[in-house]
């Protein structure tokens, strides 16, 4: 009886606006914006976005705050069903990984956009071009994706975990090297030679992803420079 009452409570909100609030925030050359939201009912249009974020918080230097174009940070609670439910598809798909592929991430996520000739080029190209600019030149995309690392053992874990199954996957295929900016080693992770030379030249076969596995962080972009 309680279940079939609140679920028509619901309903008869359905017609209404959650309360939405925006500030804007001037410093400098940077615009800055903090939405928030506040759901009057917790109806299954939020119900996904409540779980992944709650219980955690962002702490005040997540996400590797830096000049930015753009920068995104996102609480994240690994415990989710959501995410849960993403890490059992993960597995299904790599049958060979017994570990937890989210048990070693902390408690955000970013993703940012650095300053880079890339965007003037990208406007120049202008209209219906920008999408075809876009495609040939996606491997040069000046944007990382930054995870916190709650466990880095997991974390070592889970990359050695991965580099297997996709060696195993398409072995002969995907060429590792380890590369090093100010004592900070980082990962390029591209098609091996023998790949190259059998494929048809595209862009996607020249793109590489480079990360950057830090006791703090996993750091992931196309851009070497990023």
């Amino acid at each position: 009886d309680y279940k079939r009452w609140r679920d028509t409570y619901q309903r008869n909100w359905s017609w209404a606006f959650d309360p939405i609030a925006i500030a804007f925030s001037i410093q400098h050359s940077r615009l800055s914006a903090d939405l928030t939201i506040m759901p009057l009912i917790v109806n299954t249009q939020y119900r996904s976005w409540i779980d992944i974020a709650r219980g955690v918080t962002i702490a005040p230097d997540a996400g590797d705050p830096h000049d930015a174009i753009a920068h995104a940070v996102f609480a994240i609670n690994r415990d989710a069903p959501t995410l849960k439910n993403a890490a059992g598809m993960a597995q299904m798909f790599a049958p060979g990984v017994e570990i937890d592929p989210l048990g070693w991430l902390g408690q955000s996520v970013a993703i940012y956009a650095d300053p880079d000739p890339f965007w003037g080029q990208m406007l120049a190209a202008g209209g219906d071009n920008e999408n075809s600019f876009l495609e040939n030149n996606f491997p040069r995309l000046p944007v990382a994706l930054h995870a916190e690392v709650g466990s880095a053992l997991k974390l070592t874990a889970f990359i050695a975990a991965a580099r297997g199954a996709l060696e195993q996957a398409a072995p002969g295929m995907a060429a590792w090297e380890t590369r090093t900016h100010h004592d900070q080693p980082y990962v390029r992770v591209g098609l091996s030679d023998k790949a190259k030379a059998e494929s048809r030249g595209g862009a996607a076969d020249t793109a590489a992803l480079y990360y950057a596995a830090t006791p703090r962080a996993l750091i992931l972009s196309l851009n070497e420079d990023v």
